[in-house]
């Protein structure tokens, strides 16, 4: 296992987590910020910028969460996420571009 593995793991068992956490309490913002946030990590950009969005939803007051918002949509706009293995484009990016 690669040193990268561990870390992918460990957001993979963080977001697992969370969503357990969501499931008994779906009104709570913190476990939508880090669920956003692990959802990041794991460049899933469309269900970081839906979990923002609903942490938002709850307490639209929360400064991460705008804060995260920004950073999913201008890292997705210039192509830092996940590439398609057979094109080597990157398969976010247009869905974020104006």
């Amino acid at each position: 296992m690669q040193p990268g593995d561990r870390q992918l793991n460990r957001h993979v068992d963080v977001l697992e987590a969370y969503d357990e956490v969501l499931t008994i309490r779906s009104d709570q913002a913190g476990a939508w910020l880090g669920r956003a946030d692990a959802c990041y990590q794991l460049k899933r950009f469309d269900e970081a910028l839906a979990a923002y969005n609903k942490t938002l939803a709850i307490n639209r007051d929360l400064a991460e969460a705008r804060h995260g918002l920004g950073v999913v949509n201008w890292c997705a706009a210039r192509g830092c996420g996940r590439t398609d293995s057979t094109t080597g484009e990157n398969d976010n990016a247009d869905r974020y571009r104006n």
